[in-house]
């Protein structure tokens, strides 16, 4: 008898072993297309050892493989043409890989592990940004620094060979048999697909019989959390935190901390990384308003403090150095943990959670364009700022922005947390279906 119960339950564990799909070719597919975000991250964390070395190389030395720059040719900058197409580049890049990669991931990947997996870009984005900085800490020549990130893409791109299409996507096209085919795949040949493809085309036949127009965005219960997701877009870069990316060892380098600008960036990078994993912990469990608003005002008072070192440089630069030589690293390391788990990763998820699918696909056109803009508009305008407020007034400017950011969240930002979609929506109006 005790025999006949244990093969029972032998037969109910192989049973519901069986109705799990394989994680195996999903997290493949997520870690391939998630290498463009590291490259992303790489193009990113690049600018700040390379912009050191382009500004203080000795134009003079004939032997030196580097080139001056003035201050508004860094970063637009063999010679100086070559740079700004190579970084126009990378912006296209990125741009593609932030709206495709994230989609590519959600689609391919089964309900139980779709939201890990979901915040895979943003921390290869971060690890892409230490791995530049570690190799940045080695490697005296830029140009070697831009071999090493470029080998990241061609990893990418011969690990995207292997990529299959999504069933989502394949189904699209009106391509069944191929859908069938690429979700066998990733959720394994033992798995019953039937029930997920069901879903799959009737989600689909739903979004393109009320396929949304640009004259629907301006409908109250669309157009109110279209508003908030533009504003956390321009927030989240707003506060600067790719001006401090992009010059970091320009920033140590002027704050004349005890410890060597490689130590300092690494650090920064860790902490980045690690802030950025825990968030995927704590987004669940916390919430997002409540996330998004520790973030925004510790992003406030560390910018703040930041400003407030330079500010003391200003009037006494051997008093500041020897007195609160501590503060631009503890200042960094507060600033990017409050960004890495609150306003990094967030106002990304927030957007898939505020939208129905067939309004999701114009939003995230418009938000990615805007949020990229606004990191070119505030990567390019940092320069100009510093020197027409100087240093202290651009960090203090940026800690202003974060504190009005702090109220906005307070007042404007709904808390999704548990939340249907359908819930969401009608705390917006949206009239139920």
């Amino acid at each position: 008898m005790a025999e006949m119960e244990k093969s029972v339950t032998q037969l109910v564990e192989e049973v519901e072993e069986w109705k799990k799909p394989s994680h195996a070719t999903q997290y493949f597919a997520a870690f391939s297309a998630s290498m463009s975000a590291m490259a992303v991250g790489a193009a990113i964390g690049y600018s700040s050892p390379a912009s050191a070395a382009l500004r203080y190389t000795n134009s003079s030395d004939e032997n030196s493989d580097a080139f001056y720059l003035t201050k508004g040719e860094l970063g637009l900058a063999q010679n100086l043409a070559m740079l700004i197409c190579g970084r126009i580049l990378c912006g296209v890049c990125t741009g593609i890989s932030s709206l495709v990669v994230p989609t590519y991931t959600t689609e391919c990947a089964s309900k139980d592990i779709r939201g890990a997996l979901g915040t895979g870009f943003q921390l290869f984005i971060t690890v892409g940004i230490l791995y530049a900085y570690l190799f940045g800490s080695v490697m005296e020549s830029w140009r070697w620094l831009t071999a090493v990130c470029a080998v990241l893409g061609l990893v990418f791109l011969m690990l995207a060979v292997f990529l299959k299409e999504s069933p989502h996507y394949l189904l699209s096209k009106g391509k069944e048999a191929q859908a069938r085919q690429s979700m066998q795949y990733f959720r394994g040949k033992s798995y019953d697909i039937e029930l997920e493809m069901a879903e799959l085309k009737q989600s689909l036949e739903e979004s393109l019989q009320v396929k949304v127009k640009m004259s629907d965005l301006t409908k109250p219960y669309i157009l109110k959390p279209l508003i908030i997701t533009m504003l956390l877009m321009v927030f989240q870069q707003m506060a600067g935190v790719n001006a401090v990316i992009y010059n970091i060892v320009i920033i140590f380098q002027d704050s004349g901390n005890t410890l060597s600008d490689d130590m300092c960036t690494i650090v920064v990078g860790v902490v980045q990384v690690l802030a950025t994993a825990s968030s995927t912990i704590l987004i669940d469990r916390a919430g997002r308003k409540v996330l998004l608003s520790l973030s925004a005002c510790f992003m406030s008072i560390s910018i703040f403090c930041l400003g407030v070192f330079f500010y003391e440089k200003n009037k006494d630069e051997t008093w500041a150095e020897d007195t609160l030589g501590w503060l631009p690293l503890t200042s960094l390391i507060v600033f990017i943990t409050a960004f890495s788990i609150g306003y990094g990763p967030i106002p990304w998820i927030m957007m898939g959670e505020l939208f129905y699918p067939n309004v999701k696909e114009a939003v995230g056109s418009m938000a990615t364009t805007l949020n990229w803009t606004f990191v070119f508009i505030i990567t390019f305008t940092f320069e100009p700022l510093q020197d027409a407020i100087y240093t202290y007034g651009a960090y203090w400017f940026f800690g202003s922005i974060c504190a009005v950011n702090f109220i906005f969240c307070l007042l404007c930002v709904p808390e999704t947390k548990g939340k249907t979609l359908q819930e969401t929506t009608a705390h917006f109006g949206h009239p139920p279906s």
